[in-house]
């Protein structure tokens, strides 16, 4: 059975196929999100309420498609606060930070690796992890060995 939603735009029925908005409402965002586009390229220092003022778009959705990576500007950053999903930390585009961009990254690839069976990869004989090094005590000769017996 197909799912039928209203759409939040217009409220017309549609059948969802993954965009929360029906076909008509789609279209006019993306249509939106060129104008948008085509705006930063030509005036790339321009923030948030410029670029809507100019483009007639709705300021919400600009942020909008800042926090979702879809734009990258560096006037919007400016104007743009966001924090990090995880940690809290600000942000100027995205849902995380870099650092925690990078510690996801790192388990999911673990996770992937362990779902296909591939083991860790292991440290070579001579490489040095930092904290796993082996030390070997060597008996001091003053104090005598077991052997002079």
């Amino acid at each position: 059975m197909q799912d039928l939603r209203n759409c939040p735009e217009c409220d017309r029925l549609f059948v969802y196929m993954g965009r929360n908005l029906c076909p008509r409402c789609a279209e006019k965002a993306e249509e939106e999100f060129r104008v948008v586009k085509e705006y930063i390229r030509k005036y790339p220092g321009a923030t948030v309420i410029e670029v809507a003022e100019a483009t007639g778009v709705d300021e919400l959705k600009i942020l909008d498609w800042l926090k979702e990576g879809r734009l990258i500007s560096k006037g919007l950053a400016k104007a743009a606060v966001f924090y990090c999903e995880s940690c809290g930390t600000r942000i100027s585009e995205g849902r995380f930070c870099r650092r925690c961009l990078d510690e996801l990254n790192k388990a999911v690839t673990q996770t992937v690796k362990a779902l296909k069976g591939e083991p860790e990869k292991r440290s070579e004989p001579g490489e040095s992890r930092g904290r796993d090094r082996m030390f070997i005590k060597e008996k001091d000769a003053r104090l005598g060995s077991d052997d002079d017996d």
